[in-house]
Order: C-alpha cells, then structure tokens, then sequence
C-alpha cells in the first residue's frame, strides 16, 4: 500500500530499496504473486525512465526466495526462468544482475522439493559452490528416499573433501538421514559410519562439527529401519550412550521423546522374543523421567502406538493383556490412544493365543465404530481396522469362526451401504474371511457351513463390478485351500477347483502358492488338464505361460514363456 501512494505520488519515485522491501515481506510467506508482481512493477518503473529503480541481482533474489518458501510444485521451473532471464541480461551487458553463489543455492532450494537430480545439476552449472550448496542438494536426496539417493548423497559429501569444502553439522545429518530414510540393506551402517566419521573431524578440531541429539537420533531411525539382526539392540546402545554423554554434562546429546519413540519402533520391527517388554521398559524410564520434571521425555501417541505395535508382532501368549495395561497406563498420564493405536491392539489380539482373544478384538473395533458415531470422527474405523478384526477370528480356534468372520463383513458393508460408516471393502477384506473359513476345524456341520460361505464370499468378490474389489493371487490361493480342507473328493469338488483355478489363470494371477494349492487339492489328472497336458510333479512356476501370472504384483515373474 506505501509503495503504491509512492508511485501515485508524482514528487516521489520509489527506488530499488523500496521495491526491495515490499518483496522481501511477501517473499518471507511465500507469496510468490505479489513478489513477482512487485518485480514487474520495478522493472517497469525502470523502463519507463526511473532510474533509481533498476531491477539488481537481490531484487531477483527476493523473488526466487518467495519460490523456495512457497513449497510450490513449480518453483524449481518458474525460478529457472527468472536465473536464465539474468543470465541471459548479464551476457548483455548488464554486469548488475551477474547471478552469484547466493543465486544459484536459492535456486537449489527451489529444485530441491521435487527434484534433487535437476538440484544437482544447478550445483555443476554454478561457479563457486559453497556449504550451503552441497548440502541443500544432499538435502534433496535424503529427501529423495531410496538407496541409490543415499549413496548420491554420501558420494557430494565425499566431493566436498576434494573441493575443499568444509561440511558442517546439517551436510552431516542430511546425508545421515538420505540412508535412514532409504531403509536399504546395510543403510544403517553407513548411516552411523557418517556419524563416526563426524566425530572424528571434531575431534580432530573442526569445533562446528560437534555431534548432537539430533545426529544420533538420525542414526537411530536408521537402524530403526534396518532389517539386520541386532538392529533394536543396536539403536538402544546408542540411545544409552546419548544418555551418557548428558549425564557427563553434554547438553546437546540430552534424548528427547523422538530418540526414545525411534528405538521403540526398532524393537517393534525387530521381531525379538521379549520386544514389547523391551519397548515398555522404554516407555517406563520416559513416564519416570517425566514425572521427574523431564518435559521433553513425555510419551506421545507415536511412542504408545509403536509399543503397542512391538506386542502384536511378539505373538505372545500374554502380549495382547500388557499391550491393553500399557494403553491404560499412558492414559493416565494423559497420552491418548488413536485409530492407529486401537488397530495394532486389534492386531495384538488377533496374534494372541488367549482365550476370547478374536472376541476382544471384535469389542475393540465396535468401540470404534461407537465412538465414531458419537461424533469423534478422529476415530472413524478404517478397512484395517475390520479386517484386523477378521483375521482375528481366522487366527483362532473358536468354533464358528467362519460365520463371526463372515458377521463383521456384513456388518461392515451394511454400514458403508447405509452411509454411517463410510469405509468400504477390499480384496483383502473378502480374502481375510475366506482364509477364516480354510482354517476352520471342527465336525462336519461345521465344515460345510465353513465351505458355504468360503464359496459365497469368492462368488461375491469375482462377481463385483468394483475396480477396487478384484481377487488377487492370495483370494485364489485361499480359496482353493479351503475347497481342499472343507470338501470330500469327488466330481462337484474337481469341478469348482476347475472353475477357480481358470478363473485365475484369466485374471493372471497364478503364483507359485496358486500353483501348490492346486497341487494339494485336485487328482493329478486334473491338474495336469489344468496345466494343459504337463506333468504336475515336474511343473513349476517357471515353466508356465508369462500371461497366466502377468498380474501377480508381489513377485518378480519369469518372461521365460
């Protein structure tokens, strides 16, 4: 508005300060519109004969600021064109408007959200890079993800050694989390390797390198990723060691509630025997050093749902009853659970062996669904949450389970129907009640009701006209166990695995578990029909047609036929 009555004001001109200004105040909220229009005016300003507003390299600087605070998908191309407009203006003569190192990091920072190879390739087209150069592009490739991003990274940061470039604390840590974040094989060694190597150089008297809370807690979460052996056990010694360097009076490695959350979900993954007592042991110091005055260890919803989640995958007998005592103890310190947290209970119950498990998981996901409804809709169930429910029942050894499987579907599709709840379905929804149904055990009028519905429910999902509700290599393969355990020999078997097992070389997902099932289910005459002709004992996966198992996703399939 100033800059405006200046212009209106004939007495007055604005210069190259005043437009400056106003573009410096949108570009620090990122409003790209109006530093750029602030520009246009100022470049107009001066072609109509103000001399004292001539457009310098920082008034383009301003604008290429906004593009990078603005998070805009298109940053990295709008301001491409605005550093080539100076590029191409200093080539003529305009010595004001040269684009410096400042310039090209800006426009590293523009790239970087979207794309670290064209943000790398800024870095190779400008003169004198800098710090800030190499590690706004390693920046890029941590944020990338991947593997190969990683090693992108970590080949800039070993470049700068040989530019004689200095990195500093944050080109450490964004080339420490490109390999936390890329959760590749042997990530979380290179990730501390960095980490040591850091050490080092301060050590060896480089005092802006000093390691910090945040450099290890990168490094945990790297191994907090990592499917090595000892990977848990790994991040907790690191987490100790943090401890320790605080205690001796290094304020800067104090852990906070993101380092202690980090080795719980280590523990989580690990699949160790005692990993949810390992991870509630964690959650025990954090409750006790908060209650002590540690404000920055207070548990979170993160830390109790990632517990939560090292009982359910611990498949222990009592796990399900101290993952539901671990919720109530975080409750009373204020830590709500959320729909993630009440899904991984569902899941502890649903891998417990106790008794009236699949029964407490059911109680779960219907205190959901009346919490949803009671207008909490940060807790609406999602199709996790049901068919975590569902395979509880098929985990278990309940009578009747095929049916309470077959109750929590319905139940679940009346909802989405009538639109009290809208989550609708999905293959692995249907798969997961069919797999109920295989794993039923009992007398016969239990297997044929087991066998009914099986065959009702893959009769539903092959008949759907929905695209997202389409059998899958896991629906046949489940479906054709179940024929195989509920059913006597005879022709009206043969003939309904006949039936599956075409539909499922039409849709292109035979896999090798498809392959095993028809194996173990059907006479060998039949099979070798199936396979046209072949010997089923010497058929395997390999030697049949590319087209009946095109649509297989999870495998890599042979094109050798």
């Amino acid at each position: 508005m100033i800059l405006h009555r200046i212009e209106t004001n004939g007495s007055i001109q604005p210069n190259a300060i005043s437009y400056i200004t106003c573009m410096d105040s949108y570009a620090r909220n990122g409003d790209v519109h109006n530093a750029l229009r602030i520009l246009s005016m100022m470049e107009k300003s001066f072609n109509d004969g103000n001399a004292e507003a001539k457009p310098t390299r920082r008034a383009y600087t301003s604008a290429l600021n906004a593009l990078a605070k603005s998070g805009r998908g298109d940053a990295g191309l709008r301001a491409e064109a605005l550093v080539q407009t100076m590029e191409r203006l200093y080539k003529a003569g305009n010595k004001d408007l040269e684009p410096d190192t400042t310039v090209y990091n800006v426009l590293i920072n523009c790239h970087k959200n979207s794309s670290a190879t064209k943000a790398e390739q800024v870095l190779y087209r400008m003169g004198k890079r800098d710090v800030v150069s190499y590690s706004s592009v390693i920046t890029a490739y941590s944020q990338k993800g991947g593997i190969e991003a990683a090693k992108r990274a970590q080949a800039l940061l070993e470049e700068m050694k040989k530019e004689d470039v200095e990195p500093n604390a944050q080109t450490f840590n964004s080339a420490i989390m490109a390999f936390a974040r890329s959760g590749g094989n042997g990530a979380a060694k290179k990730a501390e390797g960095l980490l040591k190597k850091m050490e080092e150089l301060y050590e060896g008297g480089n005092g802006e390198l000093i390691p910090n809370a945040i450099l290890y807690t990168s490094v945990i979460t790297a191994w907090s990723k990592s499917d090595e052996p000892g990977s848990a056990l790994r991040a907790e010694i690191l987490l100790k060691l943090m401890w320790t360097m605080f205690k001796r009076g290094n304020v800067a490695m104090k852990p906070n509630v993101i380092s202690f959350t980090a080795v719980i979900h280590a523990w989580a993954r690990s699949g160790e025997s005692d990993a949810g007592e390992r991870a509630e042991a964690l959650v025990d110091q954090m409750i006790k050093l908060y209650n002590e005055g540690d404000e920055d260890v207070k548990p979170n919803v993160m830390t109790l749902t990632a517990a939560v989640n090292a009982y359910a995958r611990n498949h222990g007998r009592d796990a399900a009853s101290k993952a539901s005592k671990l919720m109530k103890k975080m409750e009373a310190i204020g830590v709500m659970p959320n729909l993630q947290t009440y899904n991984s209970l569902i899941s502890a119950w649903g891998n417990s062996k106790q008794q009236g498990a699949p029964m407490m998981a059911e109680s779960i996901l219907y205190k959901l669904e009346s919490t949803y409804l009671d207008g909490n809709h940060d807790i609406k169930p999602s199709v996790i949450s049901y068919t975590s429910a569902i395979n509880a029942w098929a985990k278990s050894l309940e009578r009747g389970k095929a049916k309470k499987a077959q109750a929590i579907l319905e139940r679940m599709k009346r909802n989405f129907d009538s639109g009290r709840i809208n989550v609708e379905p999905n293959t692995v929804t249907y798969t997961s009640v069919i797999n109920a149904c295989a794993t039923t055990y009992g007398d016969k009028e239990e297997k044929q009701e087991a066998l009914k519905i099986a065959y009702s429910t893959f009769k539903e999902i092959t008949n759907s006209d929905s695209e997202a509700l389409r059998p899958n290599h896991i629906t046949y393969s489940t479906f054709l166990k179940a024929v195989s355990k509920l059913m006597p020999g005879g022709e009206k078997k043969d003939a309904i695995i006949s039936a599956a097992f075409r539909l499922c070389i039409k849709d292109g997902q035979v896999d090798d578990n498809c392959l095993f099932q028809l194996k173990s289910s059907a006479s060998p005459e039949l099979v070798s029909d199936l396979l046209g002709g072949a010997d089923p004992s010497e058929t395997t996966l390999q030697d049949l047609p590319f087209n009946w198992k095109r649509n297989v996703v999870c495998k890599s399939i042979s094109r050798a036929k």
